[in-house]
């Protein structure tokens, strides 16, 4: 529910977020699925992938947060 609530009210209704982010929530939860629960484990490319992912991620909240004068 996290997910298509951030996709469909911070990134289509209010535009808060760039459009890149709407489905990478859900992409790292599918990864996350994968390489918890699958027998075959997840490649160190996608691993590295998946990360970098996650720090963009963050990047870009902690970036409108900042900008918002809501720091941690």
């Amino acid at each position: 529910a996290v997910h298509s609530s951030f996709s469909g009210l911070l990134v289509y209704r209010r535009k808060l977020y760039p459009a890149h982010l709407r489905n990478m929530l859900q992409e790292l939860l599918r990864d996350r699925i994968i390489a918890d629960y699958h027998d075959t484990p997840i490649s160190s490319a996608r691993a590295a992938r998946v990360v970098r992912q996650c720090q963009s991620f963050v990047r870009e909240i902690d970036a409108r947060l900042q900008a918002k004068g809501e720091t941690r």
